[in-house]
């Protein structure tokens, strides 16, 4: 696509005729400036939408376990050795299950980094290394001594020489220079091409398709095994007489913060593959630039005079050759190491969330069977519902801020699909069977009276209520009663805005 940003600003009056009328377009749809801030706004209104869908969950299970704490239903002490027992029994069977799961991940990585990489990184090393010569034989033109076989010697290998006065300009710039006869010269990616065909569809395939498609398997595979561990081993644990509430409010929490655990793990790992998948790509372009570096400069210093330019052309060729023995070997080779770090680092995350994060998780919320903390009493209830409802206002306050500045830098717009993710409440489905709006609209009179601390701002202006959009649940949980102690109208744990 053509992007014209000095036509646009001409066009739109912001930048003066100075220098002339716009030279391409003259409707500043056409420049494509419009469609590509609107593809930026997308994008960053994606991101945000993802952080404030997890940074909602995070805040709603933390209340939940706040409102666990102090449920007095959930007291016994007689149980509590048996349930803990109970407890560190079935939470090491999960880490037996998932100890599986890391370890068939950490195996396809490794065996698509030995089996698929590796092989075509050698023969695309060994290409380049062959051609090398050839390659760099072909960037100049005759000599001043040679115009007999100027005819002859125009094209090598279909590849246009380069004249004296182009070739001398590229080596003084390290291999790489723009030409307005030529267009973009680069001796590096020259060199490297051979190779780069080689191991380009390997590269697709392991590290934009293999290592995310785990990423997902893994991600499916814990996911129904701490499902299955929460809603029926660990419900095995209580009594028939415990309230079926507080249970359906204990498995439901625990069960969202190990889940929300294992998204934001495995997203911080692909985020990590799709940074590490660039880096390396160009990693390897730069080394052959690196290695070459000392070429450029030999062929910048040779004796003025006749046949200069057969001088040069000679020092840079036989660089190449020299060089392309163990260039492209061990750019191939450090690559391939860093390939195997990447490896290591997502095993060494996912093994510390299958060993680690999950088993804290959920203890973290069953440890309240069997820790004597005592019943909190009334005044401190109050408190923590104090907490939840300034917390509310604090964060719709915060949320309008961010609408404000939005609209300062031009974010007000677009598309229909980017706007419906990006609401200014978010509610998250707690399965009682209410709707959206009533889910919210019972929270504002909760915060009519209620101003954020530190903050100016009047409560009805942070409490006014504006497009609530539903956020499903991640896996299906059990219905709560409409009478459920589970549901509180007063909590922004079931409907807060988003940051």
């Amino acid at each position: 696509h053509c992007v014209s940003a000095n036509d646009y600003l001409k066009i739109q009056k912001i930048k003066a005729f100075t220098d002339g009328q716009p030279h391409t377009f003259s409707d500043a749809t056409d420049t494509q400036i419009p469609s590509l801030r609107a593809a930026v706004h997308d994008t960053t209104r994606e991101y945000r939408r993802i952080f404030a869908h997890s940074y909602v969950e995070k805040v709603t299970n933390l209340l939940d376990r706040l409102d666990i704490l102090v449920r007095a239903e959930l007291t016994d002490s007689s149980n509590a050795e048996r349930v803990q027992r109970a407890f560190d029994k079935e939470v090491e069977l999960l880490r037996s299950k998932l100890k599986e799961i890391f370890l068939q991940f950490n195996y396809s990585c490794e065996q698509e980094v030995d089996t698929v990489l590796q092989p075509h990184m050698m023969i695309g090393a060994a290409n380049s290394e062959r051609k090398a010569a050839a390659t760099a034989g072909s960037w100049g033109g005759p000599s001043h001594g040679q115009k007999e076989k100027r005819s002859l010697s125009k094209k090598v290998d279909g590849v246009k020489c380069l004249s004296y006065h182009t070739y001398n300009a590229t080596i003084r710039r390290n291999g790489f220079y723009t030409s307005k006869a030529r267009g973009v010269i680069d001796f590096n990616q020259d060199l490297y091409d051979p190779m780069e065909r080689v191991i380009s569809v390997a590269w697709q395939s392991v590290m934009v398709d293999a290592f995310p498609s785990f990423l997902k398997i893994a991600e499916g595979a814990i996911s129904s095994a701490v499902t299955s561990v929460v809603t029926k081993q660990l419900v095995s644990l209580f009594p028939p007489e415990t309230d079926n509430d507080c249970l359906e409010l204990l498995t439901n929490t625990a069960k969202r913060t190990a889940l929300r655990s294992v998204q934001d793990n495995l997203s911080r790992m692909e985020t990590d593959i799709v940074q590490s998948q660039r880096n390396l790509n160009r990693t390897l372009l730069r080394r052959v630039a690196q290695r070459m570096s000392s070429g450029y400069s030999a062929a910048c210093t040779v004796p003025n005079g006749k046949g200069k330019f057969s001088r040069m052309k000679d020092i840079l060729e036989q660089h190449a050759t020299y060089s392309a023995k163990n260039m492209f070997q061990e750019a191939a080779a450090q690559a391939i190491s860093d390939t195997s770090d990447l490896v290591h680092r997502l095993s060494s995350c996912m093994k510390d969330l299958c060993e680690n994060v999950i088993r804290e998780d959920l203890r973290r919320v069953y440890s309240r069977l069997w820790e004597k903390n005592g019943v909190v009493d009334n005044t401190a209830k109050e408190r923590l519902n104090e907490c939840r409802i300034s917390m509310l206002v604090e964060l719709k306050y915060l949320r309008n801020e961010l609408s404000k500045s939005k609209e300062l830098v031009g974010m007000t717009g677009g598309s229909k699909n980017a706007a419906s993710k990006n609401s200014d409440v978010i509610c998250v489905d707690r399965g009682d069977g209410r709707s959206e709006k009533e889910l919210a609209v019972s929270l504002l009179p909760n915060v009519n009276n209620v101003k954020p601390t530190g903050i100016s701002a009047t409560a009805n202006e942070t409490a006014a209520s504006n497009e609530v959009t539903h956020v499903a649940p991640e896996t299906t949980s059990p219905a709560l009663s409409p009478n459920s102690p589970a549901y509180s109208p007063t909590s922004p744990a079931y409907c807060t805005t988003s940051p």
